[in-house]
């Protein structure tokens, strides 16, 4: 029992039998003695439910009218029929404000049942931006919700929740979601606060905001995983095609925005296919890994590479003019030149490539023309290095 329940009850077992006192030791001659114990009959209903405000009010009721049958023996001024509704009265009125305010508390449990049973956890802002209420989910799930309560909520909350919470004052009617990243306990994990403005009844005026907290790492990270997937190349962990020609694009895009150089490689091995005819292709998986490294060690970390295919790949240089490309490329050719790769058994192979180089904006300003430039290079390259042998 809390404080001031208990302190209600003490005062009600006081209140209850002062009219008694005051009736029957002559301090007064107040003609309706039912007045005197309607009040403390309804505080106890009010304290003990719907069984106290029947006991209460029976109580109540017997005073009543063994102080009207004392009325009767002096004044004579009450019948029968006025004792019988006088003691109803004293019998009804408190029995039914305990039994409205047991509905009522049994709504109110039960919606804070639900709310502490929620998986989700259920955070309370007032409109000062102060949180009042966190559920039982929230602490225990949400170890940065554990004693938040009173604070700020800028000191639990990221910035972008704030922001989405201020919003959400302003516009009362419109429910906000924000993904937020938390480091809890050592590990990233994303969430998602959905933001809903609470209103009194009657009222414009927003007066609160509930935050549900809902944790959706795992499904995050398998989004991150399936996004993965689709982007990159699972022997070489290069990016695929469709990695390499959206990068191309926003690239391209860039450069054109910027005025800035931009260069793409794309090279093809020489030699693959005698490498799979006479090895098997695991030894032309292991040459595909190796090349990957290769270009990984020869390129900055702004350059993008891919894998556009079979035995081909791409080489996005940002930034980079045509004499740097060239260089660069030279570069590789000298380092996989140098690599003798092994393939099993001891067996070692070394493998060339041919390197068409297109370059923006002098030889293409669209994802397709220099895409067609470079690998029109790269072929003619290739059938020079196929006539020479």
């Amino acid at each position: 029992m809390g404080k001031k329940k208990l302190a209600l009850f003490l005062l009600s077992l006081l209140v209850l039998p002062l009219p008694l006192l005051v009736r029957f030791a002559g301090w007064s001659e107040l003609e309706a003695p039912f007045m005197l114990y309607a009040l403390p009959a309804t505080t106890a209903a009010a304290f003990w439910g719907k069984r106290g405000g029947l006991a209460a009010g029976g109580i109540a009721a017997a005073l009543t009218l063994l102080a009207l049958i004392r009325e009767l023996h002096t004044h004579r001024v009450y019948d029968a029929a006025d004792m019988l509704v006088l003691a109803a009265v004293l019998l009804i009125a408190p029995f039914g404000t305990g039994l409205i305010l047991d509905r009522e508390r049994r709504a109110r449990g039960f919606y804070a049942g639900l709310v502490e049973a929620l998986r989700e956890g259920v955070v309370v802002v007032e409109p000062n931006l102060r949180i009042s209420f966190c559920n039982c989910a929230a602490q225990q799930n949400f170890s940065f919700l554990g004693l938040c309560q009173g604070r700020p909520l800028a000191e639990v909350f990221p910035s972008d929740v704030v922001a989405a919470c201020r919003q959400a004052l302003t516009e009362a009617a419109t429910p906000h979601l924000v993904e937020a990243r938390f480091n809890i306990e050592g590990k990233e994990r994303m969430l998602w606060v959905h933001i809903y403005p609470n209103q009194l009844p009657g009222s414009r005026q927003t007066t609160f905001l509930t935050l549900l907290i809902s944790d959706v790492t795992g499904r995050w990270l398998r989004f991150r995983h399936l996004q993965t997937l689709s982007y990159s190349d699972e022997l070489t962990g290069l990016g695929n095609y469709r990695f390499f020609r959206e990068r191309l694009g926003e690239n391209l895009a860039l450069a054109a925005r910027h005025g800035e150089p931009l260069a793409l490689a794309i090279l093809d091995l020489d030699n693959f296919k005698a490498i799979n005819d006479t090895y098997g292709h695991l030894a032309g998986n292991c040459v595909l890994q190796e090349v990957a490294r290769t270009l990984r060690r020869v390129t900055r970390e702004s350059d993008i590479l891919a894998r556009f295919g079979g035995d081909e790949f791409a080489w996005i240089m940002p930034l980079t003019i045509c004499e740097q490309a060239k260089v660069a490329v030279e570069r590789f050719r000298l380092a996989l030149h140098q690599r003798r790769i092994a393939i099993g058994d001891g067996t070692t192979v070394t493998v060339r490539a041919s390197v068409g180089l297109a370059c923006y904006p002098e030889d293409g300003r669209t994802v397709e023309e220099l895409i067609s430039a470079a690998d029109s290079r790269m072929y003619k390259e290739k059938e020079a290095a196929a006539a020479a042998e």
